[in-house]
């Protein structure tokens, strides 16, 4: 059989990575008591998961975001924020486009240079997405519906809790590469 109409995709030992990365500038004249601003933004992310049984999916992610906005004639402001997300996800069926469930734990740090205020945040995610198994090698995903549970503090001292449910349907799709694992 050609091993692109027999799919492989999701089968135990293969390895999936995805990954993505934003990087951004501006300059606005004026912007407060006639001061000049010049901002930089970059995010970067990755994720890296193996199917530990057929269909299964299980994962981590890490991501890195800077945000850097300087005035002329005061000091720089600096937002960092880290995080890392480990993942479970199962696919729901053995079609070329199969539904699928993802299960995350988020947890983030966040760091603000000018007010030294420190924030760090818990969530946990249970989605449902829509994924279409291109080839052996490539999987398309998008979300359908979220829900998601927050945990937010602020230096220690305040406590936040959010609770999220939404469900959309537009063009937020992600690309998978799949990597033959060992035989």
């Amino acid at each position: 059989t050609n091993s692109e109409t027999s799919l492989t995709t999701t089968n135990q030992g293969k390895w999936v990575l995805e990954g993505g990365f934003n990087v951004g500038g501006s300059k606005q004249d004026g912007v407060v008591n006639s001061q000049n601003e010049t901002g930089n933004e970059v995010n970067l992310n990755i994720s890296v998961g193996r199917f530990i049984s057929k269909n299964t999916l299980l994962g981590v992610g890490l991501g890195l975001s800077t945000n850097t906005r300087k005035f002329s004639t005061t000091s720089t402001f600096m937002n960092q924020t880290y995080s890392i997300a480990p993942y479970l996800q199962r696919y729901l069926s053995n079609r070329r486009l199969t539904p699928y469930l993802r299960g995350t734990v988020l947890y983030s740090r966040n760091r603000q240079t000018n007010f030294e205020q420190r924030i760090g945040s818990l969530q946990g995610n249970l989605g449902l997405g829509l994924a279409y198994l291109i080839s052996n090698r490539f999987i398309v995903e998008t979300s359908l519906a979220n829900a998601s549970y927050q945990f937010i503090e602020y230096n220690k001292d305040n406590r936040f809790r959010a609770a999220n449910l939404s469900a959309q349907l537009g063009s937020g799709f992600s690309l998978r590469y799949v990597i033959a694992g060992r035989k």
